[in-house]
């Protein structure tokens, strides 16, 4: 529920709210340090080891016109810049997602009823902020977990590498292994799967099929029509005649329940098309 809020909040100042909850469920709601400077030095060094070594045994170009660069940065920034770097999948599927089966039906009786009008409104508002929550979500649970960029196997267009450098603090930590092993290793990783999804018809190909399933999700509308159904908007209605910015507590109290309740409804019960 409050990141539901949240992403209202971010939309109602123009800011981007997807982005915004990827960066804050990243992060943990946490403020993160900056990596340590001679840090970066590291992975800069050990980048290079790498890029020499999966050029020498796969005889394939790792960097695409500039040279290989890799940025040891924080959840929250990771979050934030693999968010523009996912945005057309996420496009996709947020478009995917609102082209559903609008829900028109209302309950036999309410058609003239204002608060059934109100609530057919709400539900047609909070579509695009739920697809930006699911958005920020996944792209925040990702953050708090992935060690590089290529942890997912999805085509990059520049020739930037990012790792998270908490992440692989932890991992290292909790698996007692030495840091510039683990390093190497991260580059290695990250350097072969750069240069092997950069060749233009596995890019190409594997680009195609992200964006075919990102389209394939439909929403299923069952459930929010089953909740119109059985919904008892008296209640509703006398509460919202009566609300106004100075409102009792109680009062939002009932209506942060019955927003609790349509955010269970809302969130996505989708089927794979």
């Amino acid at each position: 529920m409050a990141d539901l809020f949240r992403t209202m909040g971010a939309a109602g100042q123009g800011g981007d709210p997807g982005r915004q909850i990827a960066m804050s469920v990243a992060s943990g709601d946490q403020s993160e340090p900056n990596v340590d400077p001679i840090e970066r030095i590291e992975w800069e060094r050990l980048v290079r080891v790498a890029e020499l070594q999966v050029a020498d045994r796969t005889g394939l170009d790792v960097a695409r016109g500039h040279a290989l660069t890799i940025e040891p940065v924080t959840r929250a920034v990771w979050a934030s810049r693999s968010f523009d770097a996912l945005s057309p999948l996420l496009g996709r599927l947020a478009e995917t997602l609102n082209e559903g089966p609008a829900f028109d039906d209302v309950p036999e009786g309410l058609e003239d009823d204002p608060t059934a009008a109100w609530m057919k409104g709400l539900l047609a508002s909070i579509g695009p902020l739920m697809a930006g929550l699911m958005s920020g979500t996944l792209v925040g649970r990702l953050a708090a977990r992935s060690l590089g960029t290529y942890d997912l196997p999805i085509p990059r267009s520049d020739d930037s590498l990012l790792v998270v450098a908490p992440n692989v603090a932890d991992f290292g930590n909790d698996w007692n292994l030495p840091a510039d092993d683990l390093r190497l290793w991260v580059c290695l990783h990250e350097a072969l799967h750069h240069a092997v999804l950069g060749l233009p018809h596995v890019r190409s190909a594997l680009t195609d099929l992200l964006t075919r399933h990102a389209g394939a999700f439909r929403n299923d509308p069952a459930p929010l029509r089953e909740l119109m159904d059985d919904l008892d908007l008296a209640p509703l209605q006398e509460l919202m005649g009566g609300l106004d910015p100075m409102a009792e507590p109680e009062a939002l109290m009932q209506l942060q329940q019955v927003m609790a309740e349509l955010q269970q409804v809302m969130s996505p019960d989708l089927v794979l098309g």
